[in-house]
């Protein structure tokens, strides 16, 4: 994966969306109303309490419920290890956090939908400052997460996102080396399971490819089964991805992007100002 993101643990809850609305909005697979009160009835335990399971929202329960095609013990499975991880990466923490400094960069933003109505996420590259150190790695990373949580708290993202990787015009300077794509993938792939509906990584270079044959090892399969590196045929997939219409100008598309037009760096620092 090619992103970024960091950490979170306090008891701040956010808001809970209604079981019957996560049900309705949660992947292809209807939810049982049978195996939600079930599976809810078990996070009621004392040792899922010790967990935080009671910040888990009824969006979450359900979506674990989806990925596991309402298998109860497997979504238990699933949740136990994601809430482990949650109070290691302090994720409760995250909507008191601030990224002013990331988000006036310009480098990730939403624009439009792909063909199967999922938000699209825009990671621009050539906007991005590669990690030098582990602490600006893990700050990445945890910015990424910070920005797709949110998306997710606020109702943007209400089942599956799609994320572009934009590699235009990306130097030495803006890419990110092995070590780098081995913790962001790890934490991302943790943090979202199966909210990714695609990732498009584009255009690719021999480095890259030959960083992606190793990724491939330290990912999960069905993760890997969602991404498509391209090369000079990019704007032929994005097009398979996102109507013509909503797809940038900037890569082959009709629409206009706010955020690749003059202006842009006016329009980021008014949106963080606006969080």
């Amino acid at each position: 994966m090619f992103f970024q993101t960091r950490n979170a643990v306090a008891p701040q809850a956010v808001a809970t969306k209604p079981a019957a609305a996560a049900a309705a909005t949660t992947s292809t697979t209807t939810i049982s109303p049978t195996a939600l009160a079930d599976l809810s009835a078990q996070l009621a335990s004392a040792h899922f309490t010790a967990l935080n399971a009671a910040l888990l929202t009824d969006w979450w329960r359900a979506a674990f419920l989806a990925t596991h095609k309402n298998n109860v013990d497997a979504a238990l499975n699933a949740i136990e290890k994601t809430l482990i991880w949650r109070a290691e990466y302090r994720w409760y923490d995250l909507p008191k956090e601030k990224f002013d400094a990331e988000e006036r960069s310009g480098k990730l933003y939403w624009h439009k939908r792909d063909r199967e109505g999922n938000p699209v996420l825009i990671f621009r590259m050539d906007r991005h400052v590669a990690s030098k150190t582990q602490a600006d790695a893990e700050r990445t990373v945890r910015f990424l997460i910070w920005f797709v949580e949110r998306a997710i708290r606020t109702g943007l993202v209400t089942n599956r996102m799609t994320l572009l990787v934009d590699r235009i015009d990306t130097t030495v300077a803006n890419a990110e080396g092995l070590q780098f794509l081995r913790y962001a993938g790890s934490h991302i792939q943790t943090a979202f399971p199966e909210i990714m509906h695609r990732i498009v990584v584009f255009p690719t270079s021999t480095l890259l490819y030959a960083l992606w044959k190793v990724a491939q090892g330290f990912l999960n399969p069905r993760v890997v089964g969602k991404i498509r590196i391209c090369a000079d045929n990019y704007e032929a997939v994005l097009l398979e991805t996102v109507e013509e219409e909503h797809l940038p100008r900037r890569y082959g598309g009709q629409s206009v992007d706010p955020m690749d037009e003059e202006g842009w760096q006016q329009r980021a620092a008014a949106a963080t100002s606006e969080t």
